[in-house]
């Protein structure tokens, strides 16, 4: 697994709030992809490298004591028992050795976090691009779009129903969709939604669809 740079950044500020001191975050190849002092991004750090290669801690004493390093304390970052990175923390030995094991542990979590939200960003995508192939798209060949509903693990022997919304602008009221305003009407509606994995909801263009799986209704003891 590949940490963004993005995310890197995201968590190196975050943590910085927590600690105080700066932070960054190196790839596998030792390379710092996101710092708190933006202008190492982009180094090479030999103390990374040295962390990558034995799979433990290092304390740096003093500056380049390792290339591009300065003194701090460096940790591998693990995902699912692999090396995906290092995070460090610049500062004299005794201000941040104590931080070392809790650091590692946050930026785990949320690597972790960030992960999730990626595969579920990523699958939320590919359900809408099924949805629009199911409804707008001549299918000569439906064995494509069976084997992309199984990949998506959506069934293809149930009852649907389709529904269609459009949010407009209501001049009268002063209300003005903006982006924001939006995305969170779509998040209400997934909300309602999602409840049923099966249930299907996507955006195209200015509509919400909503496929709805019906289910029998349960036979409910008096």
């Amino acid at each position: 697994m590949n940490v963004s740079s993005n995310l890197a950044q995201n968590i190196v500020e975050d943590m910085k709030d927590i600690i105080n001191q700066d932070i960054n975050f190196f790839d596998s190849k030792g390379v710092i992809i996101a710092s708190t002092d933006k202008k190492r991004i982009g180094d090479f750090h030999g103390g990374a490298k040295r962390v990558l290669d034995l799979r433990q801690d290092l304390i740096i004493s003093f500056d380049e004591q390792y290339k591009g390093a300065k003194k701090g304390i460096n940790v591998p970052v693990y995902f699912e028992n692999e090396i995906i990175g290092v995070i460090g923390i610049t500062g004299e030995k005794e201000e941040v050795e104590k931080y070392g094991k809790i650091i590692q542990r946050m930026t785990e979590i949320l690597v972790k976090e960030g992960y999730i939200q990626e595969q579920e960003k990523i699958e939320r995508e590919g359900r809408r691009q099924f949805i629009e192939e199911l409804l707008f798209r001549y299918h000569s060949d439906d064995r494509a779009l069976f084997t992309r509903a199984e990949l998506l693990n959506i069934k293809t022997n149930t009852t649907r129903i389709v529904t269609v919304a459009r949010i407009v602008e209501n001049h009268d009221m002063d209300f003005v969709l903006t982006p924001n305003a939006n995305e969170e009407i779509f998040n209400s509606f997934r909300n309602q939604v999602e409840y049923n994995s099966q249930n299907l909801i996507a955006r195209s263009g200015m509509n919400i669809i909503i496929i709805y799986e019906l289910r029998a209704k349960e036979n409910i003891e008096t």
